[in-house]
C-alpha cells in the first residue's frame, strides 16, 4: 500500500495507482484491458465508434504497452461491428443483357 504521492522510476504513484505521462498505467491484466476497451467501444455511450475513436477515448486517461494494437484487434473482432460494417468493395455495376444466340451450340 502506497499512500500519498511518490515517484518510482518512470511512474508516479497517487492513490495506489501508477501514472505514466499523466495517465493511469494499466498492468498486464487481459480482463481489465478487455473491460476498459468494452467501455471505450461497446457501451451505449461509446456506440461502436471504430478503432481510432475507441483508442482516443482510452488514451485520454490510460496507457499500457501496445494499447493501439490491442484496440485494433478488439474492434476488428467486435461481432456488432462486423455485422454493420460498410463494404469496401466496388459495386459490380449494371447487368447487361446477353445477345440471344441464333443457333444452338
Amino acid at each position: 500500500h502506497i499512500s500519498g504521492k511518490a515517484a518510482v522510476g518512470l511512474f508516479e504513484v497517487r492513490d495506489n495507482l501508477f501514472y505514466a505521462h499523466g495517465k493511469i498505467y494499466i498492468p498486464n491484466d487481459p480482463e481489465l484491458k478487455k473491460d476498459l476497451m468494452w467501455e471505450a467501444h461497446d457501451c451505449k455511450l461509446a456506440g461502436h465508434g471504430g478503432q481510432k475513436r475507441s483508442y482516443d477515448k482510452l488514451h485520454q486517461h490510460y496507457m499500457w504497452p501496445k494499447m493501439k494494437d490491442d484496440v485494433i484487434d478488439y474492434v476488428r473482432t467486435c461481432p456488432t461491428c462486423q455485422l454493420v460494417k460498410a463494404q469496401r468493395v466496388k459495386p459490380a455495376g449494371l447487368l447487361h443483357p446477353m445477345p440471344t444466340p441464333s443457333r444452338p451450340w
